[in-house]
Order: C-alpha cells, then structure tokens, then sequence
C-alpha cells in the first residue's frame, strides 16, 4: 500500500507540474533512467567523427589487430629472410668479435659494442652458425614490436598505434634488418625499452612529485641502479645513444624539473664511470674514447682518413639531415622509388624540420609530455646521426 501510495503521490506532482509549465528536474530524469546519463551530451555524436569511431573499434579489438599484424609481421619477415652471410663489414665485424671476446678476451670498442657483448651468447653456443645470428635478429624485430605495442597503448591514439605498428611488421627496409647480421633490430628493441622507462620517469617526476633524494636513494635504490645499468648499456648499443639520458635531462630541464634533471645526469655519469672502470679493470681497454674517436672521423671504414674539422662536420651535418629526411625517410614510406639515391629535395627536408620543432613546441605548450619527448628525444638522435 505504501509503494502504491508513493507512485500515485508523483503521479499528481508531475500533473501539477505539467499545468503550471514547470519543467521536470533534470537529476530526476537521470535517476530514473540511468543510461541516459551514462554518456556526456555533445552537439556531434561520436559516430559522426570516423577516425575517433576507429579509435574506439581497434581499442575494443586491440588484442586481434595486434594478433593479425604479428601474424603479418611473421609472414612478411619469414618472406624476405635472407639466410646467407652479405659480404660487408657489418656481417664480418659481428662475426668476428664475438669471437674474439669468447676466445681471446677482447672487449669490442669500435661499434654497437653491448650488441656484439648479446652476439657473444649464440657464438658460444653454436659457433660460427650465421642461421642462428639471423634468428636473434629476427626475434630482436619481434622484441621491438611487442614493446611499442606495449609501452604506447593507450597513450596515443590507437589509429596512429596500429598503423605505425603496420609499417614496422611489413615495410621491407625495416625487415631487412631482422635477417641481416647487424645491430638494428636489436637496437630498436633496446630503444623501445629504454623509451618505456623514460615514460614511466616522466609520468612519476613532471607534475605529480618533488624529488627528494634521500628518499629517492634510501627506499628505491634499487630502481635506479636498473635505471643506471638500463642507460648506461643502451648508451653503448650504438654511438649516436651515448646522448640518450641527456634528452631525459633536457626535458626535465625545459619543465623546469632541474633537481630530476641534475639527478638523472649525475645518474648516468656514476654509472658510465664505474662502467668504464670495470672495462678498464677487466679488459684493459675503454669505449668512451672510442665512440667520440668514430664520430669525429671523416670515414668510418678508412680511420687513416682522418677526423673532420668544424667545417666538415657542419656540410656533412647539412648533406644527411637533407638525404635522409627527404630520400631515406620517404623511401621507407613508399613516396620514392627504392634501391637507388635520388636527388635530395631540399624545401621538403626545411620544412619536416620546422613542423617538428613546431610539434615539440606545441607539446610543450599543452603539458602533452609523451609527444614532447619524443620529437625531442627523435630530433636529439637524428643530429648524432646526421653529424655521424
């Protein structure tokens, strides 16, 4: 009887309401019908925008399309999987030195130095074996896929995440290098791996927290003896990743997070340091001065060549920003024709310049902290690669 006498009671409230033009309250109506609340109220549905309509698709289906692209990624590497030994000095250097660290002690020092330390593994385990090579090349790929997948989910769109992720498992310039004796695909793995750690430092040390060393040092020492080992390995995978914590460092430092910044510095010269010690001590010998020595030289393959001058270097800088910006980049994407060098185009080099400063700049702006480090940690890389 009292339920009955409730409903009747609202009955006539709303019949009162009607005659004298008062509008029912809106917290009643949602209360009454739940799902009518459950998403917000825009001028445009979300269906009327089909990139955001893809987004919420591939999101929902993400372990598919990641599944398929793998699938794709396997077919297409297993397609073009060159099993033979390429007669260049990368296939012979990652050869022998392995070799040599396993038989007579000798520590790498010329190139992608902690590579030819992992290569160590499977020429102690197989010997010369260039099939078993060319599978840790291929399985590094696969390494470097499953991380991007990881460590950018849900934190960029997932149509930008799963088309870049397209390009990576079927593009052929890049899948040459998972059966190719050299040191790429093992390089982007790390990459990828050193990335998601910078991530997860930034989330932590931008906005949300003040550093406090003693703290940092007494109850997550730990940590950041990975992070430190993580750095300074990554930084001897190849020369132009010696600037790697740097980048990190000048992010803090534009954030005006001077006290990470200085942290992460002094983080990586300690470990770089007790790093090159134990070179020293173990192997009589140091990588520091050879990374610098191969970057100042005017030919990698011919050190009697000399090293460059200012001069030099600023021309050789200019001429690789202009070949691989408007010929290797492009080629990659498919826009120039593969397997020759075309002329450079110059106004579309400048230009992909200024819209990525634009593109940092802009991230700066907006706190997006993600894409700013990337175009700064990109730019950052792509100049030792320029100046190399």
């Amino acid at each position: 009887m009292a339920k009955k006498s409730k409903r009747t009671n609202s009955k006539k409230v709303a019949a009162r309401n009607r005659d004298s033009g008062v509008q029912p309250n809106s917290s009643v109506q949602a209360n009454q019908n739940p799902k009518s609340n459950s998403k917000p109220h825009s001028g445009t549905s979300p269906a009327s925008n089909p990139i955001t309509t893809l987004d919420h698709f591939l999101e929902a289906h993400s372990k598919w399309v990641f599944g398929t692209i793998l699938a794709l990624f396997i077919i297409t590497g297993l397609g073009l999987f060159d099993a033979y030994i390429v007669p260049m000095a990368d296939d012979a250097t990652y050869i022998t030195q392995p070799l040599d660290l396993i038989q007579k002690g000798v520590y790498p020092t010329y190139t992608s130095v902690f590579y030819t330390v992992v290569m160590a593994i499977p020429a102690a385990l197989f010997g010369v074996n260039i099939l078993a090579y060319k599978t840790m090349s291929f399985l590094f790929g696969a390494a470097g896929l499953f991380l991007l997948y990881g460590y950018f989910r849900q934190r960029i769109p997932a149509s930008v995440l799963f088309a870049t992720l397209f390009i990576y498992a079927t593009n052929y310039e890049i899948q040459f290098y998972n059966s190719a004796l050299m040191s790429e695909s093992f390089f982007i793995a790390f990459q990828m791996l050193f990335f998601g750690v910078c991530l997860k430092i930034i989330e932590r040390y931008t906005d949300n927290y003040d550093l406090n060393l003693k703290t940092e040092l007494t109850q997550r020492w730990y940590y950041w003896v990975s992070v430190g080992l993580l750095f300074v390995l990554f930084s001897v995978t190849k020369n132009l990743a010696i600037i790697c914590a740097i980048l990190l460092a000048l992010f803090f430092v534009l954030h005006k997070r001077l006290k990470i910044a200085l942290f992460i510095t002094g983080l990586f010269i300690v470990f770089r340091a007790l790093y090159s010690l134990a070179i020293k001590t173990f192997f009589d010998t140091t990588t520091v001065t050879g990374q610098f020595d191969t970057l100042l030289l005017k030919n990698m393959y011919d050190p009697s060549q000399g090293n460059e001058d200012l001069i030099g270097m600023i021309v050789r800088f200019g001429q690789n920003f202009n070949y691989y910006i408007s010929d290797v980049l492009l080629r990659y994407l498919g826009v120039r024709q593969d397997g020759v060098m075309l002329e450079p185009w110059t106004l579309f080099s400048i230009g992909f310049a200024l819209l990525c400063l634009y593109f940092v700049y802009r991230s700066y702006q907006r706190k997006d902290h993600l894409n700013m480090f990337t175009g700064l940690y990109l730019m950052g890389m792509m100049s030792v690669v320029f100046i190399s």
